[in-house]
């Protein structure tokens, strides 16, 4: 189910109870977002509905019959009139804007742990998955002016996991063929999470990130955002059986996701299952785990990598990224006696040094760290990439002092040359973070050039030489013109 935009009539429960409602409407748009816009008379022109609009949760009726829930709203105006000066009737109306809607349900308290598990039908999913249950071939037949389509659609197919904490993973692919007078076949893949025991809004929405983050990483592409099926503990009767209740999770998404591309084509696919060792389970174990270390390193990848954001902030983005993972998986490499040895220092200055060598060792004390620096840290990210035979020679003093103009106020006065190494060099370190997360995910470093290879215009120029293929003809001598 794709997230579609949408107005209705949507009538607030004050106080999360049935006996007084506020007629509203209720917009939800993936570009600009969500809001409520409330009217209604009032005895008290001081209710103006701050108390209501500024909660955790707003609970209603959409269309007034479906449970609605409007997650974290926010007041943005309100204002009214009265009829005269003694007349105690007043009309107040209330905007409001929300960060997400939980339909189907109401959730009376944020941190209530209603949801057992989540479905959707993501585009990025499918696309690493690749199934391909749908093919077709053209075939030239002899004597026939024009060639014959043959398309194959295979069965559906199901595969079951259970994951190291007790999640029970289902992944379903099928084809589906919409209603017209034109024939298109295509297939879609089913992700469904069973949690083993029910987790609150928060907790949710951080599993739903992960799979959007670490799938579009994995095919280097970013995709159009799907509504999340979220099964709960809430019930209904149901032909006089009581049948859970799944609500729908709708979101706006961040700027750089408003993607409304499907699935892309094979082609454009840097990695899919079948092209490297890393498997399914490997991947939705790291989504069960408890950091967002790696996941949030490689969204970053993603979003600098692609310009998504200004260079400057792109840029400065990727550097902390980087930093931030040479430390989680190198080591901080600190010197336990960094301390002990600075006093000892301070000491002979003091004692032998004049009052100029004095200051200078304070002002040198004042900026000395016990950690590597960004150019080592860097040269000690690019060693295993140059072991693997990648391309790419960066000068590091040189991506230090551009990272270095950005905290100094300067990030927007950036000059031609400063804006052109930024981008040249955004390109190069967003490929290394790339190889360094898809080796810890499990790749080797052929598997990283091999996924490289798959897309040239972006990553050809750093594969190493050995998986670029000759021209015909190349290192021949050139005949002479005569």
């Amino acid at each position: 189910m794709k997230l579609i935009d949408f107005e209705e009539w949507f009538a607030v429960r004050t106080g999360h109870e049935d006996d007084d409602h506020w007629p509203s409407r209720l917009s939800f748009s993936a570009e600009e977002g969500i809001a409520i816009n409330a009217v209604r008379f009032l005895d008290d022109p001081a209710e103006i509905g701050g108390a209501t609009f500024n909660a955790d949760t707003l609970t209603g009726w959409l269309d007034y019959q479906r449970p609605t829930t409007v997650v974290r709203p926010r007041l943005k105006s309100s204002g009214g009139f009265a009829f005269g000066p003694n007349t105690p009737a007043m009309r107040v109306s209330c905007t409001a804007v929300a960060e997400a809607i939980i339909k189907n349900v109401f959730l009376t308290a944020i941190e209530e742990p209603i949801f057992a598990g989540l479905a959707v039908e993501h585009p990025a999913v499918h696309a690493w998955l690749n199934p391909g249950l749908v093919n077709h071939e053209w075939v030239r037949v002899e004597g026939v002016n024009h060639p014959n389509l043959t398309v194959q659609v295979l069965p559906p197919r199901q595969r079951a996991l259970i994951l190291s904490d007790g999640t029970r993973v289902t992944i379903s692919t099928a084809t589906r063929a919409p209603r017209g007078d034109a024939l298109s076949i295509s297939d879609y893949s089913v992700l469904e999470m069973d949690f083993p025991a029910p987790v609150n809004y928060d907790a949710i929405t951080r599993m739903a990130w992960r799979i959007s983050t670490l799938f579009e990483f994995m095919i280097d592409s970013r995709v159009e955002s799907p509504v999340i099926q979220m099964p709960t503990t809430h019930t209904t009767t149901w032909n006089g059986e009581q049948t859970p209740i799944v609500a729908e999770l709708w979101y706006r998404p961040s700027e750089s996701r408003r993607s409304k591309r499907s699935t892309p084509d094979d082609y454009e696919r840097l990695t899919t299952e079948g092209s490297v060792s890393v498997t399914l389970e490997a991947l939705l174990e790291r989504m069960i785990g408890g950091s967002d270390e790696l996941i949030h390193f490689a969204g970053t990848i993603q979003s600098s990598g692609n310009f998504e954001q200004t260079i400057h902030h792109g840029y400065g983005e990727l550097l902390g990224g980087l930093e931030e993972f040479d430390r989680q998986h190198f080591g901080q490499d600190r010197d336990p006696n960094f301390r002990v040895n600075m006093r000892r220092l301070a000491a002979i200055v003091r004692e032998h040094g004049s009052e100029d060598d004095q200051r200078l060792f304070e002002r040198v004390r004042g900026s000395a760290s016990n950690g590597y620096s960004l150019a080592r840290r860097l040269e000690r990210l690019f060693e295993p990439w140059h072991e693997d035979g990648f391309r790419g020679e960066p000068n590091l003093g040189r991506i230090r002092d551009l990272r270095n103009i950005i905290p100094h106020g300067r990030g927007l006065e950036l000059s031609s040359d400063a804006a052109q190494d930024m981008v040249a060099y955004t390109t190069l370190l967003s490929a290394v973070g790339r190889y360094h997360v898809l080796r810890a995910l499990g790749c080797t470093g052929d598997e990283v050039a091999n996924a490289f290879m798959r897309l040239p215009h972006k990553y050809g120029f750093l594969v190493p030489d050995r998986f670029v293929p000759e021209r015909p003809g190349a290192g021949e001598a050139v005949p002479d013109r005569e």
